[in-house]
């Protein structure tokens, strides 16, 4: 079947089975992580093959609570009572507007903005009921009608943080996220403390493409309030965008701590644990979102994406047809569901659930592909042309197309515009042996044997690449066994061994950096912690353990900053917070200072 390209877009699935290594990493303690721990060290950097589908994090905003004047209704008064206060004065607002409350509360929208249209047309001075009826406003998709009435509320009462947040928000919804900035920063220039305002800015920010900005703005969020877990869950989207999967994990998980009845949440980690070796955990995930919301679509697919890894194609089918159930129109799923059955040997019936896929979305690239794909194999290659043509056209910047296209190309015969599409191929992903080997047999068949040749030596320079990356894991395994065992020496040469074969292999690093300091080399350990730290900044683990060996370089104020950092990333990581209490006990300025041990500094 058709090979996937990386996309640039988060929302994409991951369909490589790639190879998993499972030995866990040494900690500077000489204690080891077992597999199944929570701590273990995932690298962030994982090579995957995608779609364009799923894996699709969740973009929805956790929305903020109603603002209700400081009155739980629900818990004052029946609706019933608060309906017969109306009757018996139906020209006080705040009888309305109390009702409204309550109403929504009981998930009564549509009576809810009944209410609170009521009370603003009464007392059109009440800032609360023109933001309250603009957050239902907002809920139900109406939300330029949301945007006049926080601004109306806004109008009444420039200070109410509430509505300006709401406006914030909505504009973004609106697809105005430049002015949704703005907004938020002139907001926080007057309101520094406000939480809130720091996450409406990384969130416009998000929106905007302004990753960085975005990341900065959150965790000033969460150094000011480390309990809000939409800041949480937004930053693991912001870090996810970046290509940070351990950090994007580790933010979901502090969300859902916070809000266990987060399905967003959930479903963002379940799907980038995919692009991990933690298919167990994934799976937990998104059967979490399934009992949360249990007509997600997208919660199925991945599930059905998650079987099929396993060699368990019936398992896969039954959660494709059950995401059909929710969604018929679902492409992924179709072209999923399709690929299952090519294996099954079902050629036919793969060839109409594509064209139900692309009945449902004819701008899906990927839906094309499959068809061609499965047109080329069937022997129809000038229809595997045409559909491939426009797979290419829909997304030029899409290797499998152009191999694609190059394949069926060769079987209508034309080898000059094959042998095109597939140097596109190999130039757009130059680690795809397939295209490589595919280019290097078309050119031997066009005579052209010198660059024939180029690209078979191509093939086995990724080959030898492939055993490099198995031999570090294996170095890194055995230093993994030797650090067990307290010989630093050795498992110190084996660590080192596997980062010269895999220089970007993490946990090779950070067991480099623990035997290091094992062994008593100090300033050696505290250079690789370093390195780790700056490549992966959300890596707890790796803050404390540098802070620990500054602490014992002397430098305390330096590792209390380290330390916060840890807790910064991970505020339940509970050895980073006793060190800084110890750090502080004995050293009470600069870093140290309790007065600042509530906030992270960036």
């Amino acid at each position: 079947m058709a090979k996937w390209a990386a996309s640039s877009e988060v929302r994409t699935q991951n369909r490589d089975r790639r190879e998993v290594t499972s030995a866990p990493p040494v900690v500077p303690n000489g204690k080891t992580f077992g597999p199944n721990s929570e701590n273990r060290w995932v690298p962030s950097r994982a090579l995957v093959q995608c779609t364009e589908f799923a894996c699709a994090l969740a973009l929805g905003t956790i929305m903020p609570p109603i603002v209700a004047l400081g009155l739980t209704p629900p818990q004052q008064a029946s609706i019933g009572q608060l309906e017969l206060k109306v009757k018996e004065v139906p020209s006080d607002p705040m009888a309305h507007f109390r009702l409204g409350v309550a109403l929504y509360h009981e998930g009564q929208l549509d009576a809810a903005a009944r209410e609170f249209r009521t009370t603003v047309k009464l007392n059109p001075n009440l800032a609360e009921a023109h933001n309250d009826l603009g957050t239902i406003l907002r809920q139900q998709g109406k939300v330029q009608e949301a945007i006049q009435e926080f601004r109306a509320a806004l109008k009444l009462r420039p200070q109410f943080l509430g509505a300006r947040y709401n406006l914030i928000l909505a504009l973004v919804s609106n697809n105005q996220a430049a002015l949704a900035r703005t907004e938020a920063q002139e907001a926080v220039t007057q309101n520094p403390d406000w939480a809130p305002g720091y996450y409406a800015v990384g969130f416009a920010l998000e929106r905007l493409g302004s990753f960085d900005a975005a990341e900065r703005a959150l965790r000033q969020a969460l150094a000011l309030d480390a309990r809000m877990s939409q800041a949480w869950y937004e930053l693991g989207i912001v870090v996810a965008r970046k290509g940070h999967v351990d950090e994007s994990v580790q933010c979901f998980k502090n969300a859902i701590a916070i809000d266990p009845r987060s399905a967003d949440a959930y479903y963002s980690l379940g799907t980038q644990l995919m692009l991990t070796a933690d298919a167990a955990g994934a799976r937990s995930a998104l059967e979490q979102v399934v009992a949360l919301r249990p007509d997600d679509a997208d919660a199925h697919y991945n599930l059905g994406v998650l079987a099929e890894r396993q060699a368990n194609p019936q398992a896969a089918i039954a959660e494709y047809q059950r995401s059909l159930s929710k969604n018929p129109n679902h492409v992924g799923t179709r072209v999923a569901l399709a690929q299952v059955e090519d294996r099954q040997g079902k050629m036919d019936q793969a060839l109409e659930d594509v064209r139900k896929a692309l009945q449902a979305d004819p701008s899906s690239t990927e839906a094309h592909v499959v068809y061609g794909e499965l047109l080329r194999r069937k022997g129809d290659s000038v229809g595997a042309v045409k559909e491939l043509d426009v797979a290419s056209r829909l997304n030029p910047h899409l290797p499998s197309a152009h191999y694609e296209l190059g394949l069926a190309l060769e079987g209508t015969g034309d080898l000059h515009r094959a042998s095109s599409e597939l140097r596109e191929a190999v130039t757009l992903d130059p680690s795809d042996k397939q295209a490589h080997l595919a280019l290097a047999a078309l050119l031997k068949r066009q005579g052209n044997t010198q660059e024939a040749q180029s690209e078979a030596a191509r093939v086995e320079q990724l080959n030898r690449q492939e055993i490099d990356r198995d031999q570090a894991r294996g170095a890194n395994r055995v230093g993994a066994e030797l650090a067990g065992q307290k010989e630093w020496d050795a498992a110190i040469e084996q660590f080192q061994k596997a980062l010269k074969l895999q220089p970007d292999l993490g946990e090779a690093r950070f067991n480099l950096a623990g035997a290091l300091l094992e062994k008593g080399k100090l300033t050696e350990a505290a250079d690789e912690f370093r390195r780790l730290t700056t490549r992966y900044p959300a890596w707890a683990q790796a803050h404390y353990q540098l802070g620990r060996t500054l602490e014992l370089l002397g430098r305390v104020d330096d590792a209390c900053q380290e330390y916060r950092e840890a807790l910064g990333a991970d505020p339940n990581l509970s050895p980073a917070r006793l060190a800084l209490q110890s750090a502080q006990t004995r050293n009470g300025s600069g870093n140290c200072s309790r007065e600042t041990s509530s906030s992270v500094r960036r």
